[in-house]
C-alpha cells in the first residue's frame, strides 16, 4: 500500500495521466507540462501507523518536508529528518 501511495504522489506530481492521454491520442506537445520535484515540496501524511511510517520512509529518499498528523505519540526513533508532527 505504501508503494502504491508513493506511485500516486509521483503520478500526480509529474502529471503522468494527462501526458499519457496526449501520447495515446497522438497529440503530444510536451512543452505544456512541467516536471516538478519532490525535494522542494511539503507532503502531508495523515496517520503514522505502519503504513504511514512506510510512506514516510519511502518519501524521505526524495527529500521533501514531511508533515505528519497523528493522534498517537511517536517514539523518537520513528521521527525522520525534515519531519514535523502535528
Amino acid at each position: 500500500i505504501a508503494e502504491f501511495a508513493l506511485m500516486l504522489i509521483l503520478t500526480s506530481l509529474r502529471q503522468i495521466r494527462p501526458l499519457h492521454l496526449e501520447m495515446t491520442q497522438g497529440n503530444f506537445s510536451g512543452g505544456a507540462y512541467i516536471a516538478h520535484q519532490l525535494d522542494s515540496r511539503t507532503v502531508g501524511i495523515i496517520g503514522y501507523g505502519y503504513i504511514g511510517q512506510c510512506v514516510a520512509k519511502l518519501l524521505a529518499a526524495f527529500g521533501p518536508k514531511l508533515v505528519v498528523y497523528t493522534v498517537e505519540d511517536i517514539a523518537p526513533e520513528y521521527i525522520l529528518p525534515n519531519m514535523e508532527i502535528e
